[in-house]
């Protein structure tokens, strides 16, 4: 009996071992991916650990174009979502290390394509500005609809097969930026320019029947570069106000693709020394004198 169960076991994995799936054709697609994004990060004038909470909108027209067809793709066009909301939150220790995440989310007819970050920072201060890098990584959802076929081998005989794939899928990016901002004492605004590159998967398609496997997408690479100004509303709030300029770089399915993308955010910060020593500071006793 346990010979038996051994010979079924092998002859299963090399069943499967032999399935091969090859030369993917993708008949049509339609995708929805949210433009490269990043918050800017504006340095502040001290020595202290501080937090930065921050939310952002950013909107401009989406962009449509059509993909450029080829032997492995037929027909396909993009809709790049310009229209993007975010939740930032971003701890400076003593205003030297920079550890930050974010959710963002891309809206487009009812759906919103969710999106996140992590990644850590380096600042440098100077007497009139300050220069900060940051690394990272992340996961943006798309929305894709796509027709495909690809040709299927196995032990039994072989044939093409059609399939299709309908909904939402995520793919991991990974980015890198240099900010400039100027540094002052006093209540002036504050300029900044900042120079990232993003790598963002526009779309992928992706077969998987037993181990037989196929695909086929495009990762983007983005160039943005941002300038603006920050204006502080109070002790604890202050407004980030520019605007995204994004060049794509062309592949073998995209020409190069320009986007312009403004944006504003208001951020809420506090010194974290200054908290902790209000929270460990002893209340002093009221002293009572006899008249």
């Amino acid at each position: 009996m346990l010979v038996i169960r051994i010979l079924y076991v092998i002859s299963v994995f090399v069943l499967l071992v032999s399935c091969t799936a090859e030369n993917m054709i993708v008949h049509n697609a339609e995708v929805k991916s949210r433009a490269a994004y990043l918050p800017v990060h504006i340095t502040k004038p001290c020595d202290t650990s501080r937090v930065d909470a921050s939310i952002g909108i950013s909107h401009n027209k989406n962009k449509n174009f059509q993909l450029i067809p080829d032997e492995r793709l037929e027909k396909g066009e993009v809709t790049i979502v310009n229209t993007i909301i975010d939740a930032h939150f971003d701890y400076k220790v003593d205003n030297k290390i920079g550890i930050f995440a974010g959710f963002d989310g891309g809206l487009t007819d009812g759906k919103i394509l969710f999106g996140s970050m992590l990644g850590i920072g380096h600042i440098e201060k100077y007497d009139n500005f300050a220069i900060r890098y940051d690394v990272g990584a992340g996961f943006d959802f798309r929305h894709i609809d796509a027709d495909f076929s690809y040709n299927f081998k196995w032990l039994m005989g072989e044939g093409r097969l059609y399939d299709s794939t309908r909904g939402s899928s995520f793919a991991w990016n990974y980015f890198g930026s240099v900010t400039f901002n100027t540094v002052r004492r006093d209540n002036y605004p504050t300029l900044f320019l900042r120079i990232a590159y993003v790598n963002q998967s526009l779309f992928k398609v992706t077969t998987w029947d037993n181990l037989a496997y196929e695909s086929e997408g495009i990762r983007n690479h983005n160039l943005l570069i941002s300038g603006g100004v920050s204006i502080d509303l109070s002790p604890s709030y202050y407004l980030v106000i520019g605007g995204n300029y994004i060049y794509t770089f062309a592949n073998k399915y995209t020409n190069s693709v320009n986007n312009i993308l403004p944006f504003i955010r208001i951020n809420y910060t506090f010194n974290v020394n200054d908290r902790a020593k209000n929270e460990i500071q002893p209340q002093k006793r009221k002293k009572y004198y006899k008249r």
